[in-house]
């Protein structure tokens, strides 16, 4: 692998990982001084930032593409050219308008959105109507962070651009625990300093982007609408997608905001969001596999994306199946080292098994769903989420309203368990066939056996202790226990890690 591209991927996933352990690791420290009422308003915050991504109308995407086409062109005079940067202007403009868009039509329906959607408790109106303002104001000027940063992925420039991520999320996580601590522990103090972090963040990456988009010409980037229109196929296809996975993913919290206590809200948005990491456990292995297995798929040799999907869904399975043996069987433990004992804890752990389950679905999925992309069968993925909508949308009204967070929950599992059990199947009737039994046993069924007989077992003899740091070790120790069974259990890691250790002795007794 070209060593651009494995910085380019470890600079990803260290910005992705490091921006959910900032927000992961304050996340008891914010419930403490904002109270879970008005915490419940940041997880909305962040579940209306995740459900409006589709008004970018692939605009992004298409950024990204078309840098990364004219970036990669063989041709010099390509590169930066006056029509990237035509381009580039164009997008950031328009960028800034949907911002400014939605950001006011979210300040002018906040008295709306209080009353009628967000169900408070000890929250005064008043308090409410203006951090749901301070909300609109924040997605207005976070907005156009989302074009720069694709076009510095566009660009290659992934490690100047999760440099940027790294330092604006550590800023606002610090800074916000001090505002809270120091000056004010209201939310709207909190939502102030995330308008200030944001705003700051995005001129930041408009300062690099632009700075990447180094030209001799010297005439201005303008404004042209026709380069937005040339790849308009792309862009449909892109919002058609990113509209039906945000109705999949987001309406879980969407309708619960709607029906339960913004205290009950943030419970679920906390467990939510730790088990989320499972997901991204798996990002790196997906954007290191895609380019070798469209490659691969170009050339039909079906033999070595055969072995490249194997050892790519076993890697993954590695990674996330002993986190979910710790959020799964250990879930008590985990949600008291990191929230602390108390009623928050324990409804926290609650959750924990099954949302951990749909995660876990998730993330397997990952390389199945890459080995569609990198075929170019993308009719698949659009045909199974238009199904899964009109189901789970109704399911979730009915589960919500009977069963609460756990229905929500119930439901996050059954979609992603339903993917793995109806989606690879049919996939594999086209791609790769006669792998489906193969990839069932040596990425599912092996891993999720070993696993969750260990998990069986320590919980089963654990030993109850106050001391954080002591409990934090014991799960990290049975974690690592069942990392190394799998790995000599799993026939592509095994046969990986024989042969390093073969090269290493062989190097050294020679």
């Amino acid at each position: 692998m070209p060593s651009n591209l494995t910085r380019n991927i470890a600079a990803n996933g260290l910005g992705r990982l490091w921006a959910v352990l900032a927000n992961v690791i304050f996340v008891p420290l914010y419930i403490r001084l904002l109270g879970s009422e008005s915490y419940g308003l940041v997880v909305a915050y962040a579940t209306l930032v995740a459900s409006i991504q589709v008004l970018d109308v692939g605009l992004s995407s298409m950024l990204s593409r078309e840098l990364a086409l004219r970036v990669g062109g063989s041709k010099e005079s390509l590169r930066f050219s006056g029509s990237a940067r035509d381009l580039a202007r164009t997008v950031e403009i328009a960028s800034i308008v949907i911002g400014i868009m939605i950001g006011t039509t979210v300040v002018g329906l906040a008295p709306i959105i209080a009353q009628k959607w967000l169900v408070t408790q000890h929250l005064s109106p008043a308090d409410t109507v203006s951090a749901v303002r301070l909300i609109g104001l924040i997605v207005a000027v976070q907005w156009p962070g989302i074009a720069y940063q694709s076009g510095l992925l566009g660009l290659q420039s992934q490690v100047k651009l999760n440099a940027i991520r790294i330092a604006t999320s550590s800023i606002q996580s610090l800074g916000a625990a001090f505002v809270l601590w120091k000056i004010s522990p209201t939310i709207n103090a909190y939502f102030v300093w995330l308008l200030v972090i944001q705003l700051a963040g995005t001129l930041t990456l408009r300062s690099a982007m632009w700075r990447s988009l180094r030209s001799d010409e010297r005439a201005r980037p303008r404004f042209r609408f026709s380069l937005i229109l040339a790849p308009w196929r792309f862009s449909l296809g892109v919002a058609g997608i990113a509209l039906l996975s945000s109705a999949l993913t987001q309406s879980d919290k969407i309708i619960l905001s709607k029906i339960v206590p913004l205290s009950e809200f943030a419970t679920y948005g906390v467990a939510f969001t730790v088990c989320n990491v499972l997901s991204l456990i798996a990002g790196p292995v997906y954007l290191a596999a895609l380019p070798q297995l469209t490659a691969l798929s170009l050339l039909a040799d079906d033999s070595k994306m055969r072995e490249l999907y194997f050892r790519s869904s076993e890697l993954v399975a590695l990674l996330v199946f002993p986190a979910w043996m710790i959020l799964a069987f250990h879930s008590q433990e985990i949600a008291a080292i990191w929230l602390g004992k108390g009623v928050k804890s324990l409804a926290v752990a609650k959750l924990l098994p099954l949302l951990s389950a749909g995660s876990l679905a998730n993330a397997i999925d990952t390389m199945p769903y890459g080995l569609q992309i990198a075929s170019a069968w993308t009719s698949l993925s659009v045909i199974k989420n238009i199904v899964a909508v009109s189901i789970v949308v109704p399911a979730l009204f009915f589960a919500v309203r009977h069963f609460g967070m756990i229905g929500a929950a119930a439901i996050w599992a059954a979609l992603n368990v339903g993917y793995l059990i109806f989606e690879i199947p049919i996939m594999h009737r086209r791609l790769l066939k006669h792998a489906l039994a193969s990839w069932y046993s040596r990425s599912l069924a092996l891993p999720i056996v070993c696993t969750a007989a260990i998990g069986a077992l320590t919980h089963s003899f654990a030993v109850p202790t106050d001391d954080r740091l002591l409990g934090l070790a014991i799960l990290v120790a049975y974690a690592s226990l069942a990392t190394l069974s799998l790995a000599m259990l799993m026939p592509s890691i095994r046969h990986s890690i024989m042969l390093l250790l073969s090269k290493k002795f062989g190097h050294a007794s020679s």
